[in-house]
């Protein structure tokens, strides 16, 4: 398992792994995307659920056996991937806090994206929160907590998630992927050093061609008048129907909707790098730079909130910000 995890979360989570009596309290994890909050959650659960309580898991128990292949009866993850929950995946969240755990000592249940429960849903979990059963644990994995109740986060362990030091970072990189230097480099500015960033970028390389296009995209529209930035719009918006086509989506202003969210993304991220280094080398920040991360900003909100002509967006974003 690719897992870069901060030692701070990593010594609290095998002091609590050996602290037996004191498991029952749930957990929420929280922090900025791409730091590994998932992939740490699914390694705890793994600890939980082992017979010895080794973090990580023995790999030899039939837990974690049962664990690796996918089956185990005491596990439930429910990822709440895109913008609202689903009823079934609800449902299954209170069934499966029902029973007590059949090959385990423990349940633990992992809800990623919990800030997307609705308020009845949130409502519904707090009362089992507020009565917590021995044998299960709850882990919430968010990166905006203050969407959930206040009474729901009270109840919670709140376990915080940083940018392991980039010197860390490098070393794991250079102990798992054989990557010089030069492109290493490349790929810690384009990631910020957040370390689900890095890997996918290691793994995908398209991922990677793909965020550095996005990004000379913004370069040309930001150097373009509004003409030729109308055309590359109309382009862009073109060729994402094509590959929806091309991929059978079925959900065709769904896959539009993710495919813009992902590129404004990457502009948004390219701005703060920009900015930060700024602050970095004590220039003064910008005004346009400014402006064109709080436009990228609500531009985002405006892609995830609404149904709306995403051409006709990204026209307005370029009158108002270039």
């Amino acid at each position: 398992m690719d897992l870069l995890i901060n030692p701070i979360v990593k010594n609290f989570l095998i002091t609590k792994l050996e602290d037996n009596n004191n498991l029952n309290q749930s957990l929420l994890f929280w922090g900025e995307s791409d730091l590994g909050k998932l992939t740490t959650a699914k390694l705890f659960a793994k600890s939980l659920l082992c017979s010895k309580k080794e973090f990580g898991g023995c790999n030899q128990c039939k837990n974690c056996t049962s664990f690796d292949n996918q089956w185990h009866p005491d596990y439930l993850i429910i990822d709440f991937k895109g913008d609202t929950t689903k009823v079934h995946d609800t449902a299954k969240i209170f069934e499966f806090l029902l029973y007590k755990p059949h090959l385990s000592q423990k349940r633990v249940l992992i809800i990623n994206n919990c800030e997307k429960l609705t308020l009845a849903t949130q409502s519904s979990l707090l009362k089992i929160l507020e009565e917590p059963k021995n044998h299960t644990t709850i882990i919430l994995i968010t990166t905006n907590p203050q969407k959930l109740l206040k009474t729901i986060g009270s109840r919670l362990l709140w376990v915080r998630f940083t940018k392991p030091k980039q010197n860390d970072i490098i070393d794991f990189i250079k102990n798992q992927y054989p990557i010089d230097s030069k492109n290493l480099s490349h790929i810690l500015e384009l990631s910020q050093n957040h370390p689900a960033r890095i890997i996918n970028y290691l793994k995908n390389p398209e991922q990677l061609k793909a965020t550095e296009n996005n990004i000379k995209f913004l370069n040309n529209l930001a150097k373009n008048n509004f003409c030729e930035q109308s055309k590359l719009i109309k382009e862009l918006m073109a060729n994402l129907q094509d590959k929806e086509e091309t991929d059978w989506t079925d959900d065709k202003e769904k896959f539009i909707k993710t495919n813009l969210k992902k590129i404004i993304n990457d502009w948004a991220d390219n701005t703060e790098r920009e900015i930060y280094a700024s602050l970095i080398n004590n220039n003064l920040l910008p005004a346009p730079k400014i402006k064109l991360l709080k436009n990228t900003v609500q531009l985002l909100s405006y892609v995830d909130n609404y149904n709306a002509n995403y051409r006709l967006l990204l026209e307005a974003f370029c009158i108002t910000t270039f």
